[in-house]
């Protein structure tokens, strides 16, 4: 019987995608790391890596019992959710980022309103904060 018609070559098959979705994905989304929440990233791809064997054993041990199936999408669910949450909140935190490197841009190229109007005791200059929060030089709205 040749490998593509055994359940785990089914498996193999029918899976292939989710690993080049998810190599692209993880390429893609590499800038926003830096922002994502440590722990929502862990649980999620804890939960998934769990819901891949769930679906592994799903697909290829023909004798278990039915209630896996639901077993794996609530485990599957679940770390999709995690992993959303984490995306929305890097992003939401890549915006703001954003908007304070775009104020202290302003500031350091001479804006007429300063951002930060005088130094408190142990507070950043401008041009440190810009290269401690990684920021980049724009040109929209820098001035």
């Amino acid at each position: 019987m040749a490998d593509h018609n055994t359940r785990e070559g089914r498996f193999r098959r029918d899976t292939g995608g989710v690993v080049v979705g998810a190599a692209l994905a993880a390429f893609f989304l590499g800038p926003l790391m830096r922002f994502a929440n440590p722990v929502l990233l862990g649980a999620g791809g804890t939960l998934l890596g769990f819901a891949l064997f769930a679906v592994y054993q799903v697909y290829v041990v023909p004798t278990l019992h039915k209630a896996m199936h639901v077993l794996a999408a609530i485990i599957a669910f679940f770390g999709m959710l995690a992993l959303t949450l984490a995306f929305i909140s890097a992003t939401r935190t890549s915006y703001a980022v954003d908007e304070a490197c775009t104020g202290l841009q302003r500031q350091m190229m001479g804006a007429k309103e300063p951002v930060m109007a005088s130094l408190k005791p142990g507070q950043a200059e401008p041009k440190d904060a810009f290269q401690a929060l990684g920021c980049r030089p724009r040109t929209k709205d820098a001035l």
